[in-house]
């Protein structure tokens, strides 16, 4: 029994020890409350910033299209990206990198008013720093922080640091002046912003575009205000308002121009194909016609003839169908000709088939380009995404081929058989003239070419549509605002925070000693 109680704690000798070292307490609580007093004068106020965009299709075109028969559109330049996609390319280092070169965000200015005192200028500031034009910031080594002190005399002190170390130390230089480093020149230089005879503390940080949009990623909040919702939330809290507006609006900014720029490649590749072979089967139409015209002078041809209709009905039944399955044979060769040569250039493949398995192939062969073509604006050839989208490109198109290699070979053997039908179907008919025989011939050729010009120049009005369709792909909901109310902890927290640590540090110090006392025993 007396073991345990040695154990356990004595809670009233404690007490009674801390109440002897009030005084402790005292002076702790009070160091404590004026450090928190300190620190709540030299914070500055936090507010959000926010700007909302909802993701826009172009309702106007869907109706076009679906209202002339074009519908089609749709499986040859490929679906929409899903909302989640958006988001990740609106925080994309290609993306935020382009808005860091549009304001100049890889150098920064802030007052150097010491610990918890260093705020942002933006975007009125009184020196810079300009590198020298040889300088390439995309390919600056190291970040590069500048501590730029001007007396109101006008004379400076310049001290530059890279990687926590000083690599350069000048005092009461005249502005402008050249700072020479390892990295190359730069030049610190007033604004028309400074004003004569003020004093100035300045920190300006330097860094590559590609470190900057980092850091910009992780100032950006951005996500779908629900789920389900096509509406993309984004916010920053700063102490600048002015300057996180002007970034979420250069972000949508870029974020469109961004989503034009796919827009009009995708497009490109599917109207390249189109254009060289519409030309090409416009000169096999003209040749077609041409030969049909004489030899309409040569025999002497003017009409059909009226009368036989019972005779030649089963061999017309058995000509259209023969016609319509060449030309399914035709547009089953063409798509077959166009993703062989995608294997050079990665064309996007026309939806120009009904077989809903072959349609299923070519939309997921389209989708797997695009998704290469939005990768190769930000990515490098050696990145892992890349080289799995080109993996599964090729296995889609060698797919792709098997199944329209089948078809093709499906529709010669049902064209062949119908060419049979349709022989037989010529033979009964003894009594009509050879020169309509011949007529027929030429005229079921012409079709065949009439229809599938036709086809692409339907398919070329389509891209020219989608062409024109300049709507961006972000509407703004939201124009970047900022809310009144102050988001940093309030001075009656802070203080009470500070309160709590006074009183935790005697008991620790108490504690400490006791040990050491032990530990010299």
């Amino acid at each position: 029994m007396e073991e345990q109680k040695s154990e356990l704690i004595d809670f009233k000798g404690i007490l009674k020890s801390y109440l002897r070292k009030w005084y402790w307490f005292v002076i702790s609580v009070i160091c404590c409350l004026i450090i928190g007093f300190m620190f709540t004068k030299t914070m500055r106020p936090q507010y959000e910033v926010k700007a909302n965009i909802i993701l826009t299709e172009n309702d106007a075109l869907s109706s076009v299209m679906s209202a002339g028969g074009l519908s089609g559109v749709s499986a040859l330049l490929g679906g929409n990206a899903s909302a989640e996609d958006e988001v990740e390319i609106l925080t994309s280092h290609s993306v935020l990198k382009n808005v860091v070169r549009t304001l100049g965000l890889n150098i920064r200015h802030f007052n150097d008013g010491g610990l918890f005192m260093t705020t942002l200028i933006y975007p009125e500031f009184p020196i810079d720093v300009v590198p020298a034009p040889e300088i390439a910031m995309d390919t600056l080594r190291t970040s590069l922080t500048f501590f730029v002190n001007v007396e109101k005399s006008g004379n400076a002190n310049i001290k530059v640091e890279a990687k926590n170390q000083t690599i350069y130390k000048a005092s009461n230089v005249n502005l402008p002046t050249v700072v020479e480093l390892p990295y190359g020149n730069f030049t610190v230089e007033p604004t028309e912003y400074f004003i004569k005879g003020c004093k100035y503390d300045n920190k300006i940080t330097v860094t590559n575009y590609d470190n900057a949009a980092e850091d910009l990623r992780d100032e950006l909040n951005i996500a779908l205000v629900t789920k389900r919702s096509q509406i993309i939330s984004m916010q920053m809290v700063t102490d600048n308002t002015e300057y996180a507006s002007d970034v979420l609006n250069t972000l949508i900014e870029k974020y469109n121009e961004r989503g034009l720029q796919d827009h009009l490649t995708k497009t490109a590749v599917t109207a390249d194909f189109l254009k060289d072979r519409l030309v090409m089967m416009r000169q096999e139409l003209d040749s077609t016609e041409t030969s049909l015209a004489k030899y309409k002078t040569s025999e002497g041809i003017t009409q059909l003839e009226k009368d036989g209709e019972v005779i030649y009905k089963r061999m017309i039944d058995a000509e259209q169908a023969l016609a319509e399955q060449q030309v399914e044979t035709q547009l089953a060769k063409v798509t077959l000709n166009l993703v062989k040569k995608s294997a050079t250039d990665n064309s996007l493949i026309p939806q120009q088939t009904t077989d809903p398995l072959l349609a299923s192939q070519i939309e997921a062969y389209n989708s797997a380009v695009l998704s290469k073509l939005r990768m190769e604006q930000s990515a490098k050839a050696d990145n892992p995404s890349m080289i799995r989208v080109d993996e599964q490109i090729k296995t889609l198109r060698a797919n792709l081929i098997a199944t329209l290699e089948t078809a093709v070979n499906r529709s010669e053997q049902m064209t062949a058989e119908y060419r049979r039908v349709f022989n037989e179907a010529s033979k009964s008919v003894n009594t009509l003239p050879t020169q309509e025989l011949g007529y027929r011939a030429k005229m079921r050729d012409q079709t065949i070419q009439e229809e599938i010009y036709l086809f692409l120049l339907q398919k070329q009005e389509e891209v020219a549509i989608m062409m024109s369709n300049t709507m961006p792909k972000g509407a703004i909901v939201d124009e970047a605002y900022s809310l009144n109310e102050d988001k940093s902890a309030s001075k009656k927290m802070i203080l009470v925070f500070f309160f709590i640590v006074g009183l935790g540090i005697p008991p620790l110090v108490i504690a400490l000693k006791d040990l050491i006392s032990k530990v010299k025993k």
